[in-house]
């Protein structure tokens, strides 16, 4: 189902709730055609790529010291490469990948197996209707903008971590033009006020990538500051800046 921005837009528009059915049957389209997959590799082809996710800087790389263990979950894992990598390099803790699509978990899931990652697992479903946890650390890598209602998700994700959990992600910046995929595009601070009673976040401008809006828990230390440019940041508590 091919669904540019506009037609989305109206989509939602004239539905009073999200049907996860039908919402997967878009994202699965969506995903396929975004994220190609294959299956017919050696373990080591898919090894390769995964590991050195972590590298990035300008993606996983930035939040990644943050992960406290040992249970962690990444909702909106895609195909699952950020949650194979964190299993991989961290074998004693508890790796979960939630996506919406089950063509990504089903991938995923292939790949954990490839790789022998005991230590990782994957379950289809949206995040309102997803039954686990708690978790230590949470991450919403570019899905918070997908997300039907951002306060009641924020509220989700909330429920689902330990106390002292962190919470962690980036979205778009709202200048960003995606090409029709999102349902929400932000500011720091539009993020941060529709958090506010979920959960308290604090939000900036990625340094490296002023097209990426970082979020976090303010258990997260301010060492975070260093990536993030201070001048931007909106936040639900007080913080030296």
């Amino acid at each position: 189902m091919d669904i540019n921005w506009d037609r989305r837009k109206r989509w939602k528009n004239g539905q009073k709730e999200m049907d996860d059915e039908k919402w997967r049957s878009i994202y699965n389209s969506e995903m396929l055609s975004e994220v190609p997959v294959n299956y017919g590799k050696d373990a080591e082809r898919y090894r390769k790529p995964i590991s050195n996710i972590l590298r990035s800087m300008k993606e996983y790389g930035l939040l990644y010291p943050y992960f406290k263990g040992p249970r962690y979950a990444d909702i909106g894992c895609g195909p699952g490469n950020l949650v194979n990598c964190v299993a991989m390099n961290h074998p004693k803790w508890i790796c979960t990948g939630i996506d919406v699509s089950d063509e990504m978990i089903r991938y995923g899931s292939f790949v954990a197996s490839k790789l022998e990652l005991p230590n990782s697992s994957f379950v289809a479903s949206s995040l309102e209707s997803f039954d686990g946890g708690p978790f230590d650390t949470i991450t919403m890598y570019e899905t918070v903008e997908h997300l039907w209602d951002v306060h009641v998700g924020l509220k989700k994700a909330a429920r689902l971590l330990i106390s002292g959990g962190r919470l962690m992600g980036t979205v778009p910046h709202g200048n960003y033009a995606d090409g029709g995929l999102h349902f929400h595009y932000f500011t720091p601070q539009a993020l941060v006020d529709q958090a506010r009673g979920a959960i308290p976040l604090s939000a900036g401008l990625m340094k490296m990538n002023p097209n990426r809006i970082v979020f976090w828990t303010p258990n997260i230390g301010e060492e975070i500051f260093e990536t993030v440019d201070v001048r931007t940041i909106r936040t639900n508590y007080k913080c030296k800046t």
